[in-house]
């Protein structure tokens, strides 16, 4: 019975004329009324989630630390670099030396960040579950769209649905080939380990779907082994 909505109906008490009782537990004693005390829900203990210990494993500890160093560096970065200019200003300041001494070749410098941040997003497309099809796997299912199988079949060799094929490959068509088009004379050249007889397994997959984040980040390709 919800008591904040109910309007008392008192029956009197047989036992004491002066008391009037209501169903509800309300009680009204010499015109004085005495509502029931409410039960309180009990509430239930909660137990919080623990976190993981990223330093448990040597694994995750080693990325626990590449995290903090990554945010260190990029701390350091940007300090030294606004020490570079004049305060408030954008003109080249005092300890632009410094800096210059420092870092030789900064041009070579620069290619190299550039070259690790296309590895980097690379590799942060790898564990994504949602990227289904590579660009590699784009390109085998528009040369099959062509000469062999329809969309339905190419499809299924891919362990998708029919809709997902055709808004991914074909749809598609046109940045695929301007993908491929993208991509000047490719030299192999044999490393030093396959020239002493030892096998050298080269991933034509891997190495072209990273090849397109540096496209589309406005780098040049990477030849082969280089």
């Amino acid at each position: 019975m919800n008591i904040d909505s109910h309007s008392h109906v008192y029956d009197q008490d047989t036992l004491d004329p002066n008391v009037s009782l209501c169903v509800c537990g309300a009680a009204k004693i010499q015109h004085v009324i005495y509502e029931p005390v409410k039960e309180q829900p009990e509430k239930k203990a909660t137990l919080k989630s623990e976190r993981p210990d990223p330093t448990k494993h040597p694994e995750t500890n080693y990325l626990f630390k590449a995290q903090i160093n990554a945010l260190l560096f990029a701390k350091l970065s940007k300090e030294i670099w606004l020490r570079f200019f004049e305060k408030g200003s954008t003109e080249i300041g005092d300890n632009a030396i410094v800096l210059k001494n420092a870092i030789k070749d900064p041009e070579t410098r620069v290619r190299e960040m550039e070259d690790l941040q296309a590895r980097i997003k690379y590799i942060m497309k790898m564990p994504d579950s949602r990227q289904k099809i590579s660009e590699w796997e784009k390109v085998k299912a528009q040369l099959l769209l062509r000469t062999t199988y329809n969309i339905s079949k190419v499809a299924n060799m891919l362990q998708i649905s029919d809709k997902h094929a055709t808004n991914a490959i074909k749809s598609k068509q046109l940045e695929i080939e301007n993908n491929i088009r993208w991509f000047p004379k490719i030299s192999l050249r044999a490393p030093r380990d396959l020239k002493r007889g030892e096998l050298y397994d080269w991933n034509i997959e891997h190495w072209y779907n990273e090849q397109i984040v540096r496209k589309n980040i406005g780098l040049t390709m990477k030849q082969p082994f280089s």
